[in-house]
């Protein structure tokens, strides 16, 4: 089961990051090498391909530019993130990059992320020149055994830098190496060294968690598939279930993850509904010791009240004026009661009938879940969403698949 969950939050991540890649873009502005300030929307995008180049759309309809940090100066978000072109030597090479400008002070603390995948903070003291903070791992040899500590190196670069205030200079003693932490003391330095002017942070603005509660409707189409069993024990064998249609209604609960992505989401829905299904299996043969001929009739009908249960992440993708929706994860069905009738007959012989109303199926089933969606808003705390859900579940008999397909109308109730 573990298997059949991460292959499809795997496919999640990859589709969903290469859609937002693409759509994802914001209120901002450029400047240009003549200092003309261009104003627009721009790529949101992660922070290594942030640092190499910036998607520039002039407005909604039209054609995307994308400018390296060799033909731009400088370009923002609006009230969000503020990346700058600047020479970096990076092992001895000298690169240009757009550089995230976390603070400007009497320090000035900048950030990218490399093609590696490590993050690197630079701090500009005022004389313009770029101190990287090191926060490698040091390696040594000792009795022929192999040691690795943690050197945070950049914690005696920053001492000394911030040495104007003691206060300041014993903080960082206790600093982690992150963007937080960085701002926090470089704003603490400049406030008390630097009296004539205020300092600027240009780091994105808090977003808040977000809780919606929706109500829903919907229909669901329900499928069984029947495994042969090679030991003979399967009461179904060869029965061929019908696809059973039911409505459904509940509420479905989200809350925001902004410290993840701030359009990711976790996603938990609670549906209720009655499914009908059954199915029926004749065959003929003619027996061995003597010639007479036989029939056997297998008749299956159960009916279930269920709660459909599903808790998943859940990515919002921006298209303008609709927004689409896809998400994964773990799907719980429980159900209330069963009722069921099962059918066993011989015609032929002496024949024989056998009726049963005792359920053998369990009254859980656990899988897992992909869906995706749309969603349009009507009134500013009100959406529209209409979505499709499909579960694999392992089934309420050992010899089921149980597979649901759900399309559903819900309205938000809130922000």
């Amino acid at each position: 089961m573990k298997n059949y969950f991460v292959i499809p939050l795997v496919l999640l991540l990859a589709i969903t990051n290469m859609v937002l890649a693409q759509n994802d873009f914001r209120p901002g502005f450029i400047i240009t090498l003549n200092n003309d300030t261009l104003k627009g929307l721009l790529q949101y995008k992660g922070s290594i391909s942030s640092a190499r180049k910036c998607g520039f759309k002039a407005s909604e309809d039209a054609e995307q530019v994308h400018y390296s940090p060799t033909e731009i100066k400088s370009y923002r978000f609006q009230d969000g993130k503020y990346y700058v072109s600047r020479n970096v030597s990076i092992e001895g090479k000298v690169d240009t990059l757009f550089l995230e400008y976390l603070i400007d002070g009497i320090v000035d603390i900048y950030y990218y992320r490399d093609g590696q995948d490590k993050e690197n903070y630079l701090v500009d003291p005022g004389d313009g020149n770029f101190i990287v903070l090191d926060d490698s791992a040091r390696v040594f040899i000792r009795n022929g055994s192999r040691y690795e500590c943690d050197a945070k190196r950049y914690i005696g670069i920053l001492k000394y830098i911030f040495r104007a205030s003691p206060d300041v200079s014993q903080e960082v003693e206790r600093i982690k190496l992150d963007h937080r932490s960085l701002i926090r003391v470089a704003r603490q330095y400049h406030n008390e060294v630097c009296k004539d002017r205020e300092c600027v942070v240009f780091e994105k603005k808090v977003v808040k968690v977000k809780f919606v509660a929706n109500v829903l409707v919907g229909v669901n189409l329900n499928q069984i598939h029947v495994i042969s069993d090679q030991a003979g024990n399967n009461l179904f064998e060869n029965c061929d279930f019908n696809s059973a249609l039911y409505p459904t209604a509940g509420l479905n609960f989200s809350i925001s993850l902004p410290d993840l992505n701030e359009r990711l989401s976790l996603h938990y829905e609670a549906a209720i509904g009655k499914r009908h299904l059954n199915a029926a299996y004749t065959y003929s043969f003619q027996g061995v010791i003597t010639p007479d001929y036989y029939t056997v009739i297998n008749n299956v009908n159960f009916s279930q009240l269920l709660l459909n249960n599903t808790l998943a992440l859940q990515y919002e993708i921006p298209f303008g004026n609709w927004n689409g929706l896809i998400r994964t994860g773990l799907s719980y069905r429980y159900f209330f009661n069963t009722d069921f009738w099962h059918q066993f007959k011989v015609i032929g012989g002496g024949g024989y009938e056998d009726i049963v109303t005792r359920s053998p199926f369990r009254n859980d089933d656990g899988g897992i879940c992909l869906g995706f969606g749309a969603s349009w808003k009507l009134q500013k705390e009100h959406k529209l969403k209409l979505e499709y859900d499909f579960r694999y579940g392992r089934g309420i008999y050992f010899s089921f698949h149980d597979l649901n397909h759900t399309i559903k109308l819900s309205l938000q109730l809130g922000k």
